[in-house]
């Protein structure tokens, strides 16, 4: 009985790592520092931007992105006046931090749901 118990555990150990790691947590901040709420994050390529997820970060400037694909993907920050990208490897990095430019530019996406 015991050693089925151990399986069970090593099973749902395994489990939960494997969806814990499949989630990447963005934290957006704007001028001095500030933590940015509701402001647009979106997972994709950097032609097509919304591709994988679109949302908005809650009132700590956060956003946490599951259902990621393999390797490297872009990630887009906007505010709606100035916005920042990158390439991120989340294999590689589970937390990503963007400060949004003081400038206004044309880089957008938008706040829609999760695709």
């Amino acid at each position: 009985m015991s050693q089925q118990l151990l399986l069970l555990a090593a099973w749902l150990l395994f489990f939960s790592s494997v969806l814990v790691a499949e989630e990447l947590q963005v934290t957006v901040f704007a001028d001095m520092g500030k933590v940015a709420a509701e402001v647009a994050v979106c997972v994709g390529t950097e032609q097509e931007r919304e591709l994988y997820f679109s949302g908005k970060t809650d009132s700590l400037g956060s956003v946490v992105i599951g259902n990621l694909p393999e390797g490297r993907i872009y990630l887009t920050a906007s505010d709606g006046r100035r916005g920042k990208g990158l390439f991120v490897t989340p294999e590689l990095s589970r937390q990503v931090m963007i400060a949004l430019p003081r400038e206004e530019n044309s880089l957008r996406c938008s706040d829609g749901q999760s695709r």
